[in-house]
């Protein structure tokens, strides 16, 4: 019964999730017209945009694995094998979170020294719109 309702609420929280994966603008502007993305500028800010939303689901992940690690230490009430896995979760999440952050700077760096005049810096950011002035 228990993993039933586990089962029940990760299926609603994923649909749920579904919206805010639907809006986060994957593809740059030019796709949504025929034959507008010709650049390899815009590839590069596909690719971008893609780095950026696993960034953040993994992220979410972490937090996820640290909440449920602290969990797991709180209501342990002395048992050590609860305690062990809460610490084995909260290194995980740990190791995770630096090899993340060391992926995202290895990636700069070497964008930088490709790149050095920092000109790839316009491919990586999108346009901002600004209101029709009248």
């Amino acid at each position: 019964m228990n993993r039933k309702k586990i089962t029940i609420s990760l299926a609603v929280s994923l649909f749920m999730a579904v919206p805010a994966i639907a809006e986060a603008a994957l593809l740059p502007d030019c796709a949504k017209q025929p034959g507008g993305c010709v650049q390899l500028s815009q590839l590069v800010q596909v690719g971008v945009n893609y780095g950026k939303f696993i960034l953040g689901i993994s992220g979410a992940l972490a937090l996820v694995f640290f909440i449920w690690g602290g969990f797991l230490i709180l209501t342990s009430a002395g048992v050590s094998d609860r305690v062990k896995k809460g610490k084995t979760a909260i290194q995980a999440a740990t190791i995770g979170l630096i090899i993340i952050f060391g992926a995202f700077t290895a990636v700069k760096f070497i964008l930088r020294m490709v790149d050095p005049t920092g000109t790839y810096d316009q491919y990586v950011s999108q346009p901002t719109k600004e209101p029709a002035r009248e």
